[in-house]
């Protein structure tokens, strides 16, 4: 109920609370099961899943926060937040991908400084303004 709510009547809190309008969140959806293998379960939507998915992610909030929201068990939030996890993955390999030619525009200052290039030889985005949050496991 809380999805469907979410989805058909209040269009700013999708937004809100998933990072993601509703046209769009819809449209990933789709994208997901069709190309990527997302399937639904006996109780839990492809809404659903995507939504407690995109609620972790927007807010960083913890499991039991999102099992209030859906009304689902620890067990189950963990499971559809990593099931929706795994294909995302896969979506990433086909959409994150460096320039054909990205070695070849490094920039000067990286290039002639023996401080960053050995180091920052095959980086994309190092030094270049782009940040990234990102942690190793």
């Amino acid at each position: 109920m809380f999805i469907d709510e979410i989805l058909n009547d209040h269009e700013s809190r999708c937004y809100e609370l998933f990072r993601l309008e509703v046209p769009i969140f819809n449209m990933l959806c789709r994208d997901l099961v069709a190309h990527y293998g997302l399937k639904k379960s006996r109780r839990v939507s492809i809404q659903e899943s995507l939504g407690i998915f995109l609620l972790y992610l927007a807010h960083g909030c913890g499991n039991r926060l999102i099992q209030e929201f859906f009304n689902h068990s620890g067990e189950t939030i963990h499971r559809h937040f990593h099931k929706v996890l795994d294909v995302v993955v896969n979506l990433s390999k086909d959409i994150i991908k460096p320039n054909a030619n990205y070695n070849e525009t490094i920039p000067e200052h990286i290039l002639n400084n023996l401080r960053y290039y050995p180091y920052f030889k095959d980086c994309i985005g190092a030094i270049d303004g782009t940040h990234v949050k990102a942690s190793v496991p």
